[in-house]
């Protein structure tokens, strides 16, 4: 970082959270891609930037000795599930199941806003955009909230609402070109499994009035569409599907595996700078016990697939495709390993399967760092095995 953006810890490692500028970009596989504009926010969505890259042109910071620049103590112990959204002045929103709050950068409380009480929960991940930031309540109440909320005061400029199916996982609104790509399920389509989502509803960013809908022939997990700036979306199925269609809800392409009646992973699909959609899921031909993370390689342009590859552990995440450094490759990074689940039903069976083998049963885990041009493992880094279905603090009593 240079200048003002150093002027202390806290703004560096807020800094190095900037999404990527605008650049016009010719890549290997013949795509061209056009140039987007500039977003005015830091990290106005989860993943970053509206190519779902996850990636940033700064260094984060390697020397964590002196703690945390400040800690949200959260004394309501909500959920929080959602990316910490970071503006154009830097000031941090966290969002929970019914309220965000806006941090100052140096940890003050600006401001709480909080869903009305009869709107239901929210579990979508909001967007900033322009002096608004965008949030949708009312998981699983088969009506979907829509608010408009000034980034200054946290005044409601509008809240509309449509009958539409927002399901209980962490899908994300995708704010752009004055669009809002609203994620929804379409209940009587699909219903194999619960969480995800199999119809895009694109609303006017102006008075969320509807302007068209995509209906998928398969689930989109943990939904975050991307766009090239060409005037279209890309999404990836739970299966390893990719779809991609016009601005407008057409279909332009689809590739991968799709509809295959199954449940395989909560990954998908981020854009690289090269014309490339990377995705990760779950190989649907593996048995449960047995699932293979696939990370997948898609030419934008036509759906052409580059490359895969397979991993001994399983994926359930979305990757980040980015540089390693001022002039290093551009690489796929992607978690794998096992998924933890809620308290409850079956929480105990890695214990019983323990008790079983007579030895410690755990989940594996670990980062991967993929050359995206020569498919070479730069590094791997495992984590120490977790040895619970549930992750730490979760609790029956707590949700």
């Amino acid at each position: 970082c240079e200048g003002d953006a150093c002027e202390d810890g806290f703004a560096a490692w807020v800094s190095m959270l900037q999404t990527d500028r605008a650049r016009v970009l010719t890549t290997d596989h013949g795509a061209k891609l056009s140039p987007l504009p500039p977003y005015e926010h830091y990290w106005p969505r989860r993943g970053g930037n509206a190519r779902m890259s996850s990636s940033t042109p700064f260094k984060a910071p390697s020397n964590f000795s002196a703690g945390p620049s400040w800690v949200w103590k959260n004394e309501l112990d909500e959920q929080v599930r959602h990316s910490p959204l970071i503006d154009r002045d830097r000031n941090v929103y966290v969002t929970t199941a019914t309220r965000m709050r806006k941090f100052s950068r140096n940890g003050d409380l600006l401001w709480t806003w909080q869903a009305h009480p009869s709107h239901g929960k929210i579990t979508m991940a909001p967007a900033l955009y322009n002096s608004t930031v965008f949030a949708v309540a009312g998981a699983e109440t088969g009506q979907s909230h829509i608010y408009s909320i000034d980034l200054a005061s946290a005044k409601v400029n509008w809240v509309k609402s449509h009958n539409l199916f927002i399901p209980p996982d962490a899908n994300s609104l995708f704010a752009y070109n004055d669009t809002l790509i609203l994620p929804t399920k379409n209940v009587g389509l699909n219903t194999y499994s619960g969480g995800g989502c199999n119809k895009l509803v694109a609303l006017d960013a102006h008075d969320a009035s509807q302007l068209w809908e995509y209906q998928l022939d398969d689930l989109v997990w943990n939904t975050a569409a991307a766009t090239p700036g060409d005037g279209s979306l890309l999404v990836a199925t739970n299966c390893g599907g990719v779809v991609k269609i016009s601005w407008d809800g057409k279909l332009i392409w689809k590739s991968g595996t799709s509809n295959t009646g199954k449940f395989c992973s909560t990954g998908g699909g981020a854009l690289g700078e090269d014309g490339v959609y990377y995705t990760e899921y779950n190989d649907p031909e593996a048995t449960t016990h047995g699932s293979q993370a696939v990370i997948a390689a898609y030419q934008v342009t036509d759906g052409m697939l580059l490359w895969n590859m397979t991993f001994d552990y399983e994926g359930w995440q979305y990757p980040a495709v980015g540089r390693l450094g001022d002039n290093g490759p551009l690489a796929v990074v992607a978690a794998i390993g096992g998924i933890t689940q809620l308290p409850g039903k079956d929480a105990d069976r890695l214990e019983k399967l323990a008790e079983l083998a007579g030895k410690p049963v755990s989940l594996p885990n670990a980062v991967v760092a993929i050359d995206a041009a020569s498919r070479h493992v730069i590094w791997r880094f495992e984590e120490q095995p977790w040895n619970s279905l549930v992750a730490a603090g979760d609790t029956m009593e707590r949700f």
